[in-house]
């Protein structure tokens, strides 16, 4: 209930912040999935998405990984690419490495980013062909 009130009220305050120059209605796109709504440069957010959850469990899954242990992103969690966060983590923790599972087009690839090979860069996102080519088999 608490969740559906915030984001009536940020509809409503996006409809009504909205500018409206010569008269033309702006347009309004609602997105309850990643729980934003946005108009033309304004955005209006009302809480962490799944997928940022889901990054920052594999971040706290990274951390807490005993020396030597492997982090395994499966095939059914329909992740194929890496935020540069998840990247970072386990450069922070060069003893762990991550297994990542993922269809691309049609084509099943499988990663793994040994340990202590994670990159420290300013990458926002690691894509599925450039992971493949890095760290592929």
């Amino acid at each position: 209930m608490k969740k559906k009130l915030i984001m009536t009220a940020a509809i409503a305050f996006a409809v009504l912040a909205i500018p409206c120059g010569s008269g033309a209605l702006s347009t309004v796109s609602v997105a309850s999935g990643n729980n934003t709504v946005a108009s033309g440069n304004n955005t209006v957010s009302t809480g962490s998405t799944a997928f940022e959850n889901y990054c920052d469990n594999v971040g706290t899954e990274i951390a807490q990984a005993k020396d030597g242990e492997t982090v395994k992103i499966t095939r059914d969690k329909n992740i194929n690419a890496l935020p540069n966060s998840i990247m970072k983590d386990l450069f922070k923790k060069k003893t762990v490495s991550l297994e990542l599972e993922y269809t691309f087009e049609g084509k099943e690839y499988k990663v793994t980013i040994p340990a202590g090979a994670a990159e420290d860069n300013d990458i926002p996102w690691y894509g599925p062909l450039y992971l493949q080519m890095r760290y592929g088999k």
